[in-house]
């Protein structure tokens, strides 16, 4: 069952019970208030025609009279006033002694209601072969007598009409909750309609539609419903193009590593296979040993970089701590010394720091390859420049320059992407592999750095990492 069918039978019952209960506690209070008011009515009445009875009796009452003459004054004066009465269908009756005196009435009042003590008066409602009859008794004093009169009176329209009311009530209170239905029906399901629209767009967001988004119409729950739901999605779609971002970059990754392995090992085949099945002199088979390690040497640098790749993609996290500039500085120094020893290579340093807020080990790896990538692109005797400052603006700063045969302009977005090389012919057998930019731009985003590459071809480059203020 729908949601808004549920609240609105729920809405329906309630109503329903409510107005329900309302039309009984009226109708119960109404008939109630007009029995009450024929019996007020009634006691008035009777008390009337007691206090006019007394009236006209002792207006010709005599001393000396007997107690039958006395009787028989008392019930000639009743019949006359009682008579008046009885053609507004009310009735009169008059006992003694539990005898009637005088009784025009269609029941026998004295078998409906006991004669009173005490000169109190009673009443009481009775129901007679369908009709409802009110019956009051009370003593009354005449001539030194005591008398119950009695009083009758059919009072059943009273009922009737109440049973009248009560089936007006009804066919009003049938067609208010008919309609009252279709009014909450129509309500209920106008104001459910942005959940059904966020059932739609879920429905659609599983199927893969990830762009979906729902109208926000109200502030109420149900919109800030609406306004969560499109959060949520926008956080899912960023989400879900990031993995697809980065399925697709590691998919290049490892097309491109089984592309950069091919090299190596058929070398390392080539060179092996030679050393088994051809006698060769000392000279060929230290060359063919050096070529095999020198490649071996080539793939254990791919593995590592693109180690130090992967586990920096998958968000590993990365100690920051006080780095020594010096100290950074000459570590880096010693690495490269013997790199730098083949080609006669020398390092300026230069450096305004004292301390980085930063991974030692990371800021490491990312001088090395920033000074090997700026030696393979120097010629031999060349200067090599590492510097360390601050911007105008405080910002810490790490370069490293050289005077090689630079980037070409149209090139330089594309030399972070891994395993992008410039010159294709010549970094395989310079040893580059095309991770090196593409390590030191992501160590430079762990620190939440800049990597700015500067170059014009047979001038040099310039690759600084600019680090915010609050990283020194």
């Amino acid at each position: 069952m729908r949601l808004w069918v549920k609240i609105s039978l729920i809405a329906i019952i309630i109503c329903t019970a409510a107005m329900g209960i309302c039309a009984t506690v009226i109708l119960n209070y109404t008939a109630s208030n007009e029995v009450d008011k024929a019996v007020q009515a009634g006691l008035s009445e009777h008390y009337l025609f007691c206090t006019s009875l007394a009236s006209s009796v002792n207006s010709e009452s005599e001393e000396g009279l007997s107690e039958i003459t006395n009787r028989s004054i008392v019930q000639y004066y009743f019949k006359n006033v009682a008579g008046f009465y009885e053609n507004m269908n009310t009735y009169f009756s008059m006992t003694q002694g539990g005898k009637y005196l005088y009784n025009r009435a269609a029941q026998a009042p004295l078998a409906l209601l006991d004669e009173p003590e005490g000169g109190a008066r009673k009443y009481a409602i009775m129901e007679i072969n369908g009709t409802k009859i009110l019956i009051i008794v009370g003593q009354q004093e005449l001539l030194d007598q005591t008398f119950n009169v009695y009083y009758s009176q059919d009072i059943t329209h009273i009922y009737q009409e109440m049973q009248k009311l009560t089936w007006q009530v009804t066919w009003i209170l049938c067609f208010s909750i008919v309609a009252l239905s279709l009014l909450l029906l129509l309500l209920i399901r106008l104001a459910l309609r942005p959940v059904r629209n966020l059932s739609k767009a879920s429905v659609r967001m599983a199927a893969g539609v990830f762009s979906e988004r729902v109208p926000i119409v109200s502030n109420d729950e149900v919109g800030l419903l609406s306004r969560s739901f499109n959060q949520m999605a926008e956080a899912v779609e960023t989400h879900i193009n990031q993995i697809e971002q980065t399925s697709h970059q590691r998919n290049l990754l490892l097309s491109s590593l089984t592309h950069e392995l091919k090299t190596p090992m058929t070398a390392i085949i080539g060179y092996a296979d030679s050393i088994m099945h051809f006698k060769m002199n000392t000279d060929q088979h230290q060359r063919a040993v050096w070529h095999i390690y020198e490649h071996c040497r080539r793939m254990e640098r791919l593995s590592q970089k693109l180690m130090n790749l992967i586990s920096l993609d998958a968000g590993e996290q990365i100690e920051m701590i006080p780095v020594a500039v010096d100290k950074l500085f000459q570590q880096v120094c010693d690495a490269v010394e013997s790199t730098l020893r083949e080609k006669k290579q020398t390092i300026e340093i230069e450096s305004s720091l004292e301390f980085l807020i930063a991974d030692n080990d990371l800021l490491f790896s990312l001088l090395v390859n920033l000074i090997d990538n700026a030696s393979k692109a120097s010629i031999t005797g060349a200067a090599i420049r590492l510097r360390a400052y601050k911007t105008d603006s405080g910002c810490p700063v790490l370069q490293v320059q050289d005077t090689g045969i630079g980037i070409p302009e149209a090139e330089i977005a594309n030399v972070t992407e891994p395993f992008y090389r410039v010159d294709k012919s010549r970094s395989p057998k310079n040893g580059g592999i095309g991770l090196g930019l593409s390590l030191c731009k992501m160590i430079a985003q762990k620190h939440d750095a800049t990597l700015l590459i500067e170059s014009c071809e047979g001038k040099g480059t310039s690759v600084k990492v600019v680090f915010p203020t609050a990283k020194e």
